[in-house]
């Protein structure tokens, strides 16, 4: 998780569209971080592709590939600041125990999403407070 780091800024109105997961985990983040006087409005939509980038011999999955598109517009009082996109992703071995492949893609999931996370509040530290 985040540092419990708190920005002289907040987001008042978050709005999203995309991948639900990756979505409330960006929320959840954005309302905890923030503490501020200045008020920003956040609009972001995101997708996540996960594929199979190698088979063995048999044509089973041995190494995926996870990727979050996020894009994202950061505007104070009706003006777009911020009109950017993020791509990240990473490549990991099939696990043949599907329950611990799922616990494992959470973990990416979330180490992605933060990552993402840190460039926006960095992006809006950079325009705003």
């Amino acid at each position: 998780m985040l540092a419990n780091k708190k920005y002289d800024f907040r987001f008042v109105n978050i709005k999203f569209e995309g991948d639900k997961k990756v979505n409330e985990i960006v929320k959840q983040n954005l309302i905890q971080s923030g503490s501020g006087k200045e008020n920003f409005d956040i609009f972001f939509e995101t997708k996540k592709i996960k594929e199979i980038i190698s088979s063995n011999a048999k044509g089973d999955p041995e190494k995926y590939k996870l990727e979050i598109q996020f894009e994202y517009q950061i505007i104070r009082n009706e003006e777009i600041l911020i009109n950017k996109s993020i791509r990240k992703h990473t490549s990991y071995n099939n696990i043949n125990d599907k329950f611990e492949l799922s616990q494992f893609e959470a973990n990416v999931i979330n180490n992605i999403t933060e990552e993402i996370i840190q460039e926006i509040l960095t992006s809006v530290m950079a325009v705003g407070s």
